[in-house]
């Protein structure tokens, strides 16, 4: 319903993040079952995309399988994968934020920055509740002085 509303900046509620997505792809598509299913689908395959790349960069290419195939078969995965609402947007969005974050820790260079920045944004209009995960980003940041020495390369 959100998504004929228009392309608004935000919503009293909830941010416009999934009303937008809605909106362009029923400029595509008409939205029915068959769609909607669609995008929980690529919702999904994103964030195990996100989740394999913090897998790589964490405890290596070899093992990061295995770290993908736990996360989606963790109970958060599978019942918000089932849905297509403002809380599962935050399967694809964090994964990405922190994968973008761990990236700008390694090699800290501006476009990295851009990339982090453009990810923490996208992040916020998916769900207020991302502010919560920036936080805890920027504390990491703040706190965690010998970061490189424990990230192998990938």
């Amino acid at each position: 319903m959100w998504s004929t509303l228009g392309f608004k900046l935000g919503y009293i509620k909830h941010p416009p993040l999934l009303p937008w997505i809605v909106g362009a792809l029923d400029q595509i598509a008409p939205i029915n079952w068959i769609t909607l299913s669609f995008l929980s689908a690529l919702n999904l395959t994103i964030a195990a995309f996100g989740v394999w790349r913090i897998g790589c960069l964490t405890v290596g290419r070899e093992r990061a399988i295995l770290v993908m195939a736990l996360y989606l078969l963790s109970p958060y995965a599978v019942l918000h994968a089932a849905k297509l609402d403002h809380n599962a947007m935050l399967l694809s969005t964090w994964p990405l934020a922190i994968w973008a974050f761990l990236l700008t820790m390694r090699d800290p260079r501006t476009w990295r920055g851009i990339i982090l920045g453009l990810a923490a944004a996208v992040s916020m209009y998916a769900k207020y509740t991302s502010a919560l995960l920036l936080f805890s980003l920027a504390a990491a940041a703040l706190l965690f002085s010998h970061r490189q020495r424990l990230m192998p390369q990938c």
